[in-house]
């Protein structure tokens, strides 16, 4: 019997051992939409004188995630689990429902990140996937719209899976709204939300992706082995600010190859009293480069777009810290 696209769902297991199968508590979030690919190498042959493939021999084979979702207090958390690594959630003084994680950005030291269990289909036909992982994220803001991108690795889909029943989470939406947000630069780590930003008009950040497959000679493994970080990759931020006295102290720190710091804060509804939706990103970054003029989205007024690059502070050491609060609890 044939079934629609909308008859699917996608279903996440923290796995306890990296590449084990774990269904015990798996969950499914409102602000994540997604479907498995196939990613596979071949080596295809001709013998002399054929006019057709003789020989499909099979290379590599593995899965992943083709995802769309939005900018979600409640599912960046799977997201920044994977790319930073497993950030322990705490309850914030006077909470019920609220929790508090925290993931830090050195750069050096070893990232350990949460790997998932996959399953996707419906009751009579679904796939499963292991050794799952968030493998990149980027965050688009202008006052008019929100962008959001991540890209998710896993070793080949296997057929026959189940969907869960029992000890199962629905995680709604929280949806960030682009009114949310602000934005503060200081001169130091320490100072930063000290100063806000009244004309920045567009920012951008990008964690490339985090992690690679370890492909070892073992028949034993039906898929990659294991994943291993990735080599030279550039953590990016960008601002268009506005044609006005903050674009020339922008400059300036540009010339003088100052550093600047970046505080990207968003404050959203009432999870319960006192508490909030919160997510909270600083950055230390380098200036690359000032771009060419050009008009601000939703807004005719006329900016500059500044390129950054992310970089260790020299004091804390730290390069990104973001902060999470929303109604997740495990």
């Amino acid at each position: 019997m044939a079934t629609g696209r909308k008859n699917q769902q996608l279903w996440f297991g923290r796995e306890a051992v990296a590449g084990v199968a774990d269904e015990d508590a798996m969950i499914r979030f409102g602000g994540i939409d997604g479907h498995p690919t196939y990613v596979t190498t071949q080596t295809k042959f001709s013998s002399a004188g054929s006019r057709v493939t003789d020989a499909i021999i099979p290379g590599t084979e593995m899965g992943g995630l083709t995802i769309n979702s939005i900018q979600d207090y409640n599912a960046l958390t799977a997201v920044f689990d994977s790319v930073l690594g497993l950030a322990t959630p705490s309850t914030p003084v006077g909470a019920t429902l609220a929790r508090s994680r925290t993931w830090t950005l050195y750069a050096t030291d070893a990232i350990t990140p949460e790997t998932w269990t996959v399953v996707y289909g419906n009751a009579s036909q679904a796939l499963k996937l292991l050794y799952g992982v968030f493998n990149s994220f980027g965050l688009t803001i202008n006052r008019g719209t929100l962008g959001f991108t991540t890209s998710f690795l896993a070793r080949m889909a296997a057929t026959g899976a189940t969907l869960p029943s029992s000890g199962t989470t629905f995680v709604p939406a929280a949806p960030i709204p682009a009114r949310s947000y602000s934005a503060y630069s200081d001169a130091a780590w320490a100072d930063l939300g000290d100063t806000k930003l009244l004309n920045v008009y567009d920012m951008g950040l990008a964690f490339p992706e985090r992690w690679a497959p370890d492909w070892p000679i073992n028949a034993s493994n039906a898929s990659f082995d294991s994943i291993i970080e990735t080599e030279n990759t550039e953590h990016t931020f960008n601002a268009q600010i506005g044609m006005s006295a903050g674009m020339v102290t922008e400059l300036g720190a540009w010339t003088a190859g100052t550093r600047k710091y970046f505080r990207i804060e968003s404050v959203g509804g009432l999870i319960e009293a006192g508490q909030n939706y919160e997510l909270l990103i600083d950055l230390s970054t380098s200036i690359v480069m000032p771009g060419e003029f050009t008009t601000a989205p939703m807004s005719p007024t006329w900016v500059l777009p500044f390129t950054y690059e992310l970089v260790p502070d020299p004091v804390t050491l730290k390069v990104a810290e973001i902060t999470l609060i929303n109604a997740v609890a495990a």
